[in-house]
């Protein structure tokens, strides 16, 4: 795109030129040496300042792409990750319980059993062992 810019605004000069040339020759017959030298050094100025401000203008696009990108994927990855952290959280929140909850949870079970009896220990039962 560039070399080929700069290619178009060089065959638009040299058109330019050859469909103006005498215009232009009577105009710089009609001054001295120093006005003519000052009009064009003024040309000449016009025409680099114009230049840098295309060539800005063509290449800024350039040098802000990656900058833009890399905030749109970071965009998109706080977007994914409050997702993730959102399913998380509901998961989290589930299996975490306090201890006033499992103290709660193991005595409505245990309340809720019915209780059976345990038989007396006998004396056939030795819980001791003898080597």
């Amino acid at each position: 795109m560039k070399k080929s810019f700069l290619i178009l605004a060089v065959v638009a000069v040299v058109i330019g030129a050859t469909l103006f040339y005498d215009q232009v020759l009577a105009i710089f017959h009609g001054m001295s040496a120093l006005e003519a030298m000052q009009t064009i050094v003024t040309f000449v100025l016009h025409v680099m300042v114009v230049t840098i401000l295309s060539y800005v203008a063509f290449t800024l696009p350039e040098i802000f792409k990656p900058w833009l990108q890399a905030l749109r994927w970071k965009r998109r990855a706080v977007r994914r990750n409050r997702g993730a952290q959102k399913i998380q959280g509901e998961k989290q929140k589930a299996s975490r319980l306090t201890t006033d909850q499992i103290v709660k949870y193991l005595m409505a079970q245990t309340m809720s059993k019915p209780r059976r009896d345990v038989p007396a220990a006998s004396p056939q039962d030795d819980i001791h062992l003898n080597f």
